[in-house]
């Protein structure tokens, strides 16, 4: 039985010794796989999954000791037909090999510094299987050594939860995405936030644990824990927004990441009622948030249509001239300027065109039927675009194909 645990025990040492001895290639591998399965703007998770490695050894070596205790139960039970000869044989078996496993297993949480997807597992192990751990430490008079692995998990598992918001809210790195698509720190939050949910009776009993309150609080205490991150979140997408020059792109940003967060989150109404546990506005605010960005992305559109203005020139003739010109130099140079920017939702997407066409056509269309009967072949020159044109220039918009 011992020679079992030895094995898995000196496994766990290969895989870290071979890890530290060869970081690099074990990094460019991992990144190759990663962009040819297009993940190739993931920040730092090879160095993650493998710390997160060490937590997956433990539950193996836990699972280990289960199967081979129940493989030595069974044996004595067929060997030794006297109980209490039974139970004596077992425990000497056992002690060993269980305080060894134990010792080891909180050898790793000790200095864990994964992250909590990686620790999940073992805090699920050990709720699962904490009753049966628990009555095999008490028979071998191992139940503290027990119980201080089982509350390093606890207590660990809960750190790692603060640790998570904390990168969230101190994060000074700068990087966006050039076209204002949906930064992966949203996207990987989103789906961590989809993991609490999915665990939610798990987190709740960490919580419990790591807590002197009521079963009450701890929920509390999980609908607190949305709510923080959300927070860090918004806080860490607005300083990253500065980071671009483009105000318009800017707005595009925080409307790509905000979208995607109501999207995500908000249409899910299991994730949206824990939210809305600690905040039941918490839905209009995005939604709020949303329709802001919006108006400040399309500000920068009101520019093409302000130049059909005829009062400031006398010569009726020149001032049509004039207005088409302009028209076309500032239509044509923001189609230059927004021809990379992306819009990830393809419904989003259609609804920006809506309201870009509503603020160009609008005032374009009633210039041009007003002034229809003054268009001289002179002017006429000017007038590069009519309405299908200009809405076919404007479905090109965040369009990645083009």
């Amino acid at each position: 039985m011992m020679r079992t645990i030895r094995n898995i025990m000196d496994q766990q040492n290969f895989l870290t010794n071979q890890h530290r001895q060869n970081p690099q290639k074990a990094s460019l591998i991992k990144s190759a796989i990663k962009k040819a399965t297009g993940r190739g703007n993931e920040k730092n998770t090879d160095l993650i999954e493998n710390k997160d490695q060490a937590a997956l050894i433990t539950v193996l070596m836990l699972s280990a000791l289960l199967i081979l205790i129940q493989v030595e139960t069974e044996v004595c039970a067929n060997i030794f037909d006297d109980v209490k000869i039974q139970a004596r044989v077992f425990k000497e078996i056992i002690s060993t090999p269980f305080k060894s496993v134990m010792e080891r297993c909180n050898s790793i949480i000790e200095q864990f510094d994964g992250a909590f997807g990686g620790i999940l597992p073992l805090s699920k192990f050990l709720l699962r299987h904490a009753k049966q751990l628990q009555s095999l430490a008490e028979n071998v008079r191992e139940t503290q050594t027990f119980q201080k692995f089982q509350q390093n998990v606890y207590t660990r598992s809960s750190q790692l939860l603060s640790e998570f918001i904390d990168r969230l809210t101190n994060d000074n790195s700068r990087y966006v995405p050039e076209d204002g698509t949906v930064h992966h720190i949203t996207s990987n939050t989103v789906n961590f936030l989809k993991m609490l949910a999915r665990e939610r009776a798990t987190i709740l009993q960490i919580l419990d644990a790591n807590s002197s309150t009521n079963r009450m609080q701890a929920q509390t205490n999980f609908s607190k824990l949305f709510a923080q991150i959300l927070a860090a979140l918004g806080v860490n997408l607005r300083n990253k927004s500065t980071t671009y020059t483009d105000e318009p792109l800017s707005a595009l940003f925080m409307l790509n990441n905000l979208n995607h967060i109501r999207t995500c989150l908000f249409q899910d109404s299991h994730i949206e009622s824990i939210i809305s546990e600690q905040n039941d506005q918490i839905s209009s605010f995005y939604e709020a948030e949303i329709s802001s960005y919006t108006k400040k992305y399309l500000k920068s559109w009101q520019k093409v249509a302000a130049g059909f203005n005829l009062s400031e020139l006398a010569d009726e003739k020149r001032a049509i001239k004039m207005c088409y010109a302009n028209f076309n130099k500032e239509f044509e140079t923001i189609l230059e300027a927004q021809k990379h920017y992306c819009i990830a939702e393809i419904s989003l997407a259609v609804e920006i065109r809506n309201r870009i066409k509503g603020i160009v056509l609008r005032p374009f269309t009633e210039f041009t039927t007003k002034h229809s009967e003054d268009i001289y072949s002179s002017i006429d020159r000017q007038l590069k675009y009519d309405v299908e044109s200009i809405e076919m220039m404007i479905d090109r918009l965040f369009d990645s194909s083009t």
